[in-house]
C-alpha cells in the first residue's frame, strides 16, 4: 500500500449541482441552485410556499412579505443589472448599516430588506429550499438524522465507495463551502464487517470545532467513547450548514454557554427498518433552538463575520489543512475574487510545488483556473476536468476518485 498522503479537497456548489442536476440526478428531486441563480429561485420558492414549508420559516408574515418584496425588487431589474445572491445579501447588510447612522434621518423611505430579521429570513428560506429539494421528507426539521433522497442507487453507491476508499487509504480533509451536508452523507461509515462498522464521519468530532448531538445539548451527557473514532474524516464548513443550529441568544445568555449542535446527514440507501431507525425522538433541546441554521451569509465584507468564534476558527483550520496537504483538489469551487477573505486565507498557505487538481464547469465568462492561479502561486496545477464532476456512470465515478489518489501519490 502506498504511504498515506494528506489530501485536502475543496468542495463548492459545482459538487452539489452535479449530483442534483441533469435528466437523471443522483440525489434529490430538483437541482441545488448555484449562487448566481439563488436569488431568483428563492423568490419563486418564497412566493409559492406550501403551508408545511411556511411552518418552517420562523418569522412573522410581515417579515416574510418584506423579504419577498426585497427579492422581487432585485428581480425587477434588467437581468444584466440584477445582483447575484452574494451581492444582494451584502446590499441588505449595507442598507441596514446605513440606517443605523444619521443618514436614515434624510431618507425619504426605508428600502425593502433593511432589517436583521429580513437577513435572517433569507437564510431560513435558503435552508428550507435546500431541504425541500434534498430530503426524503422535503422538510428541514429532524431530531437527530437528516435523510437525503437517493434517486440513482448504483451511482450513489459507487460515489460513496469511491470517496470512502480514498478516506481509508489517505488522510483526507474536506473544506466544504456548501450549505448542504452531501459530502458528509457520502463519507458516513463503512461496513466491511456489519458487526463492526468503521465510522469515518461523526458530527461531534469531524468538523474541527466543538459540536454536540441535539439530545446531548442540555439534557443528557454524551456517554460514548468518541476517542475510539480515530479514523474520522474532517469536514470543515467555513460557511456553516443547514444542519448546524445554536440555541436562541436569550437561552445562551441564561445558561452561560453557546453550543453548536448538528443533525447527522445520511443517504437513504440500504435502509433496513428492522435494524435501523429514521430518527431519535424526544430531543427536547429543540424547544430552545434558534430555528435559523448556522449559515455564514456570503456577504462581500466579512469583517463582522470574521470576528465571530466559528468563522475565524474554521478559517484557521482551513489554512492549516491547505498548508499541510501533499495535494489539494478543488471540485466545483471557483474561488471567486469577490470572496476576499477566503482568497486572502487561501493565499496564506504555501503552494510552492504543491500538487493542485481542478475539477470545474465554468459558465460563459467563468475563470476558475485563472482564479486559482492567482491565489495558488507556484502550485503544480492539473486540470482534472473542465466539464464538471464526472458522475455519468459508475466506471467514470470510480476513475475520477482514483485520479484524486494518484495525484497525491505521484
Amino acid at each position: 500500500m502506498a504511504t498515506r498522503k494528506r489530501i485536502t479537497i475543496v468542495v463548492g456548489a459545482g459538487f452539489s449541482a452535479a449530483l442534483t442536476s441533469g435528466p437523471k440526478p443522483i440525489i434529490g428531486c430538483a437541482p441545488i441552485p448555484m449562487l448566481r441563480d439563488l436569488g431568483d429561485e428563492l423568490l419563486e420558492f418564497a412566493s409559492t410556499l406550501t403551508s408545511e414549508q411556511r411552518a418552517e420559516i420562523p418569522f412573522s408574515d410581515a417579515v416574510l412579505e418584506t423579504t419577498i418584496a426585497a427579492l422581487a425588487e432585485n428581480h425587477s431589474r434588467p437581468k444584466s443589472a440584477r445582483y447575484d445572491f452574494e451581492q444582494f445579501i451584502s446590499l441588505v447588510s449595507i442598507r441596514r448599516s446605513l440606517l443605523a447612522t444619521r443618514l436614515a434621518e434624510s431618507l425619504p423611505r426605508i428600502p425593502p430588506g433593511s432589517t436583521e430579521a429580513v437577513s435572517r429570513c433569507l437564510l431560513s428560506l435558503v435552508a428550507v429550499l435546500f431541504a425541500t429539494r434534498l430530503a426524503i421528507t422535503h422538510s428541514l426539521q429532524a431530531n437527530r438524522m437528516f435523510w437525503y433522497a437517493v434517486r440513482d442507487a448504483p451511482r450513489a453507491r459507487s460515489l460513496r465507495e469511491s470517496i470512502q476508499e480514498l478516506c481509508l487509504r489517505h488522510e483526507v480533509t474536506f473544506i466544504s463551502f456548501n450549505y448542504d451536508g452531501l459530502i458528509e452523507a457520502f463519507i458516513d461509515y463503512v461496513t466491511p464487517d456489519p458487526r463492526k462498522p468503521i465510522f469515518l464521519y461523526i458530527p461531534e468530532v469531524s468538523h474541527g470545532v466543538p459540536i454536540v448531538a441535539p439530545e446531548h445539548v442540555y439534557f443528557r451527557r454524551e456517554n460514548r467513547d468518541l476517542g475510539r473514532f480515530d479514523r474520522f474524516t474532517r469536514v470543515l464548513k467555513p460557511h456553516g450548514s443547514i444542519h448546524f443550529f445554536r440555541a436562541r441568544p436569550s437561552v445562551e445568555g441564561l445558561l452561560g454557554s453557546a453550543q453548536i449542535c448538528a443533525i447527522h446527514p445520511r443517504l437513504d440507501l440500504d435502509f433496513d427498518p428492522t435494524k435501523m431507525q429514521r430518527d431519535i425522538p424526544s430531543a427536547g433541546w429543540w424547544q430552545f433552538a434558534d430555528r435559523v441554521p448556522l449559515i455564514v451569509p456570503p456577504v462581500l465584507n466579512k469583517e463582522t463575520v470574521i470576528a465571530t468564534d466559528y468563522f475565524s476558527e474554521v478559517l484557521r483550520l482551513c489554512i492549516n489543512a491547505l498548508a499541510d496537504a501533499d495535494a489539494v483538489v478543488s471540485i466545483g469551487f471557483s474561488l471567486p475574487p469577490s470572496d476576499l477573505h477566503v482568497c486572502a486565507a487561501f493565499e496564506i498557505a504555501s503552494w510552492r510545488d504543491k500538487r493542485l487538481g481542478l475539477c470545474y464547469l465554468d459558465p460563459p465568462g467563468g475563470a476558475t483556473a485563472d482564479n486559482w492561479e492567482r491565489v495558488a502561486h507556484g502550485a503544480l496545477t492539473t486540470v482534472m476536468s473542465d466539464s464538471g464532476l464526472p458522475v455519468s456512470h459508475e466506471a467514470e465515478i470510480g476513475a475520477f476518485w482514483r485520479a484524486v489518489a494518484n495525484l497525491a501519490e505521484s
